[in-house]
């Protein structure tokens, strides 16, 4: 009986955590493949173009907001880059951009410091980024008319426009690796 309940514990918990890698897996590259014309005059000899980003504007706002979407959130742009690590399976860095028409309860939970930490802020920290912003995304160190919030931590990043009922957010960080690695050798 102690066997049995052992069994269906183990078989239950390795479900969930393949069901978790496939929701959050890194190994969905946020590169398409390039266009049979890319690079064709010397494909050997040429660095291919940056592809355009391969996640779907409900997993970007997704991974940024750790809800799903509600028929009220209209998202109008999103885009997640992840620039892939050496190591198979591992990203360096990952950055994300959404704009999104809110739904009362996005905000709500947005302005809620204990739910991400956000507080008003007039002065953003913003950072480094290898791309700049996408050309939709504005200059948040020169915005203004609306509500900046950010993260003491200088990530997660919020401007809110009132009167167009527009939240533009971003984040940005270093990598994270595989969820599973195989286990060295004794």
């Amino acid at each position: 009986m102690k066997a049995t309940a052992a069994f269906l514990v183990v078989v239950t918990a390795a479900l969930a955590l393949t069901f978790h890698n496939r929701l959050t897996s890194p190994a969905r590259s946020t590169l398409a493949a390039p266009s049979p014309s890319a690079n064709a005059s010397s494909p050997s000899t040429s660095t291919p173009a940056p592809a355009a980003p391969a996640f779907a504007p409900e997993d970007v706002f997704r991974r940024a907001f750790w809800r799903q979407p509600t028929k009220a959130d209209q998202i109008l742009h999103a885009e997640r880059r992840e620039t892939p690590d050496h190591a198979p399976g591992e990203i360096a860095r990952w950055q994300w951009f959404v704009v999104v028409k809110p739904s009362p309860e996005l905000l709500q939970t947005l302005r809620n410091p204990e739910t991400f930490g956000l507080l008003p802020t007039r002065t953003p920290r913003l950072a480094n980024s290898a791309e700049p912003a996408p050309a939709w995304f504005p200059d948040l160190a020169t915005a203004s008319g609306g509500e900046l919030r950010q993260t003491p931590s200088g990530g997660l990043t919020t401007y809110y426009v009132a009167t167009t009922n527009t939240l533009y957010a971003t984040d940005t960080g270093q990598g994270f690796a595989s969820a599973i690695k195989p286990l060295a050798s004794r």
